[in-house]
């Protein structure tokens, strides 16, 4: 009787076992995934900019938004292709980059002096754009002479009346920062787009 007993309970035990395996198969699925991994190898422009980087110009710039834009993929930012000529006050400069529709995409600013600079940013004595970019720096000799002057949003520090300006060089294709000039003086603005860049005074 007690053998009876006991080959009862393991045949239980067994289908108990059994059952559960089942169970826990049904839950759990094909354990083969559906598909290959997707690759995790980035190309260049899958890469978030970064400021710490150098690109050579030719892979550093690229034509966007209907090629009347050009993004820099070493800062993120995205620069006018061809900046108006007209001269305007410091004031009208950053009212006619919030208006700007570049690339029918609103979003613009006028740019601080350190990101007008970054696109200059070989400093090995020339200052020069990198070669191979495409803006269209020869439309920029409708300013005075060979020099094209363009404001910037950065205030000097300690006179409200006064702003930054850069300066390229036309002939060169070189830049310097000019001294800071009366916000109502008239120079030109190059619009940017992205970034964080700061409110002006």
């Amino acid at each position: 009787m007690m053998k009876a007993k006991f080959n009862m309970y393991i045949s239980v035990l067994i289908i108990t076992v059994a059952t559960s395996t089942v169970i826990i198969s049904s839950i759990a699925g094909d354990l083969q995934p559906s598909a290959p991994p997707a690759p995790t190898m980035k190309t260049l422009n899958e890469i978030p900019p970064s400021w710490s980087q150098t690109l050579p110009g030719a892979s550093r710039y690229t034509l966007v938004l209907n090629d009347d834009a050009v993004l820099d993929k070493e800062t993120g930012l995205v620069w006018q292709q061809d900046p108006a000529a007209v001269l305007r006050t410091w004031n009208q400069a950053i009212q006619r980059c919030y208006d700007a529709g570049t690339g029918r995409r609103a979003g613009w600013r006028l740019p601080t002096v350190s990101e007008m600079g970054s696109l200059f940013g070989d400093w090995d004595g020339s200052h020069a754009i990198s070669a191979g970019h495409p803006f269209s720096i020869p439309d920029l000799n409708n300013c005075a002479g060979v020099v094209c002057q363009f404001w910037t949003s950065t205030s000097v520090e300690n006179d409200v009346t006064k702003a930054y300006t850069v300066r390229i060089e036309i002939i060169s294709g070189t830049w310097r920062a000019a001294d800071a000039e009366n916000k109502t003086d008239d120079f030109r603005a190059w619009c940017v787009r992205g970034g964080s860049g700061h409110v002006g005074q």
